[in-house]
């Protein structure tokens, strides 16, 4: 009877004091934001904005998967790729810096924004040195994978010495989404339908 109240007490204390990936940002932008509310805090960045979609073929009679706003500032950017609806479902950061960053300090400064967690030294076949991998929410390490992949939601950060890259993203809508994309857009192509705007 004691093990069993005591694995009920682990359980609900988890519960209660999980973190909520949901709630995260990367510098403001948050999951299920509005293309109009990410433009802006672009905007504010003073970063040169571009507009993408996910592969597209050279005469566009294929439909994209996605559409992305980049936010570019020299070598630094963001990028969020936004559903049918117009919704962020996935936040990518890459930061650079040639002179190298302060680990010590980058992994403070992690832990203070978005709480604990383990960090995990990792080996870069491509490059023969040295990463931190750290994720939050819901992940799964894959054995024998450089990156870490989710089943729902989740914050990716990978620490190099000179490269930082965030991702965050929503699974359940990335699968949501391609379906919508699979099952609307693609018969609108077939029926000759189809534009992209650029």
């Amino acid at each position: 009877m004691k093990k069993i109240v005591f694995g009920l007490m682990i359980f609900i204390s988890t519960f209660l004091f999980a973190t909520d990936v949901s709630n995260f940002d990367i510098k403001g932008i948050k999951l299920g934001m509005s293309k109009d509310e990410v433009l802006n805090i672009f905007k504010n960045m003073q970063c040169s904005i571009k507009k993408d979609w996910e592969n597209p073929n050279m005469d566009h009679t294929k439909p994209p998967r996605s559409i992305f706003y980049k936010c570019e500032q020299g070598k630094n950017y963001i990028t969020i790729k936004l559903n049918h609806n117009n919704k962020v479902i996935y936040i990518h950061r890459y930061m650079y810096n040639k002179t190298g960053f302060n680990i010590t300090s980058i992994k403070n400064q992690i832990l203070l924004k978005y709480g604990k967690t383990k960090f995990v030294k990792k080996i870069s076949p491509e490059y023969g040195s040295s990463y931190y991998s750290i994720c939050y929410g819901n992940c799964i390490n894959k054995k024998n994978d450089e990156y870490v992949t989710y089943k729902g939601i989740g914050l990716n950060i990978v620490i190099f010495k000179d490269v930082i890259n965030f991702n965050l993203e929503n699974m359940k809508l990335e699968k949501e989404n391609k379906i919508y994309y699979k099952d609307n857009i693609i018969n609108k192509v077939n029926k000759g339908k189809f534009k992209i705007d650029l």
